[in-house]
């Protein structure tokens, strides 16, 4: 399939800015340097203009770092990602006063069924954010049980919004659009995104959104093999678009006392470095109960070893 070519002035009207600006960062290094036909025109491939939109999202959206966005994933299913992204989320609202939006970005809606939300009752979830530029993601977010918690809530029809998605030249930008005007504002201390199993375009988005990333590992055979291919798309997006994205840790759930589940953490802790979180979330019978309850551990046994250890977790992730 032949490349499509993209002249200064159709690529400085996607990003909203002048073609003189687009000559500007390509003069000063910030953004690569393209060449010119024997004319002396500029024409930038969609390589180029993905990095370029990298460039000046970054610049226009995170000039205030005050709230930090933390993806959670890990390609694996059954690890805890939804689990962790409310207790995390709760933990952080009820015991540091922070405010916090969770943002559902799996198609299952796990978070949101989690959080005692019905998505087929909703006029607007996170499918509309995907599917309609510039929606404002303020009409789509609704309160939770939890003071200070709030949810950006899915739909099982987030399914077709890849395909929408893949005939767009911003596709992996949505998210990070729509976020823009609430991290400008400050509306939020933490923004909590419970990511797809799939390494697709909501994994892309919400990646390309995020300014930290946490893995869930559950301590099992090949537990590591899930995150060699989330990290190779993690390294593909910071030499893609150029987005770097910081590894808060690898977060190690639904631990045992067995030596099996021992012998995996210390592969795991082999593997990432310091970059484990000391935190051990573990097996716990609570854990589960409050699952089913639709509501965070720490509303349902706040002195549980399942409700201390998201405690602590939150604690690690201030301090990070």
């Amino acid at each position: 399939m032949e490349e499509k070519y993209y002249k200064s002035a159709e690529v400085a009207k996607i990003c909203g800015v002048s073609s003189q600006t687009i000559r500007n960062w390509e003069e000063n290094g910030k953004i690569p340097e393209v060449e010119k036909n024997e004319k002396g025109w500029r024409f930038y491939t969609e390589s180029d203009l993905l990095k370029i939109k990298a460039y000046f999202l970054h610049k226009a959206t995170f000039k205030k770092k005050q709230t930090r966005i933390i993806s959670i994933s890990n390609q694996k299913g059954g690890v805890a990602k939804t689990t962790t992204s409310i207790n995390l989320g709760a933990a952080l609202a009820l015991a540091h006063k922070k405010k916090v939006l969770l943002i559902d970005m799996d198609m299952q809606a796990h978070l949101t069924c989690g959080l005692g939300i019905d998505p087929y009752t909703l006029k607007s979830t996170m499918y509309e954010i995907l599917t309609e530029r510039n929606f404002d993601i303020k009409k789509i977010i609704r309160e939770t049980c939890v003071k200070n918690l709030v949810i950006a809530p899915a739909h099982p029809r987030m399914v077709e919004a890849t395909s929408f998605l893949n005939s767009k030249i911003d596709r992996p930008f949505y998210l990070r659009n729509a976020l823009r005007g609430i991290v400008e504002s400050s509306d939020y201390d933490y923004i909590i995104i419970d990511c797809p199993p799939q390494l697709d375009l909501l994994f892309a988005n919400a990646m390309l959104a995020s300014t930290d990333l946490i893995i869930p590992i559950q301590p099992e055979s090949y537990a590591l093999d899930g995150v060699a291919s989330l990290t190779r798309q993690i390294i593909e997006i910071k030499e893609g678009p150029g987005h770097d994205i910081n590894l808060l840790g690898a977060l190690i759930t639904m631990y045992k006392k067995t030596n099996l589940h021992q012998v995996i953490i210390e592969e795991t802790q082999r593997y990432f470095g310091y970059k484990c979180f000391k935190t051990i979330i573990p097996s716990n019978i609570v854990i589960a109960e409050a699952s089913t309850l639709k509501k965070p551990v720490i509303m349902h046994q706040k002195r549980s070893k399942g409700s201390q250890a998201y405690l602590a977790l939150a604690k690690e992730v201030l301090n990070g």
